[in-house]
């Protein structure tokens, strides 16, 4: 039988303690690289969406402005129709 060596406390908080650092060192990379772009991405997406609810609540205005004038002319026609009938 093989005698297994176990490791220490000492040893054991050595190892934790280095992934802890190795864990910061790529979490600080990661925001280092990509944080700034990713930022100014969400931003730009934002400011978008922004000027799409715009555009929507325009494009809605026109339909019932459009919607009025249908029915203002539907109305116009109605009334020569009826001009029409009674002469």
């Amino acid at each position: 039988m093989e005698h297994q060596v176990q490791p220490s406390t000492f040893t054991i908080l050595i190892n934790v303690g280095i992934q802890v650092v190795n864990i910061l060192l790529v979490f600080v990379i990661f925001a280092w690289a990509f944080g700034k772009p990713l930022v100014k991405n969400l931003q730009e997406r934002d400011g978008l969406i922004k000027k799409l609810k715009a555009a929507d609540e325009v494009y809605h205005q026109k339909i019932q402005e459009a919607e009025v004038k249908a029915g203002d002319i539907i109305a116009q026609g109605m009334a020569r129709k009826e001009q029409i009938i009674t002469e």
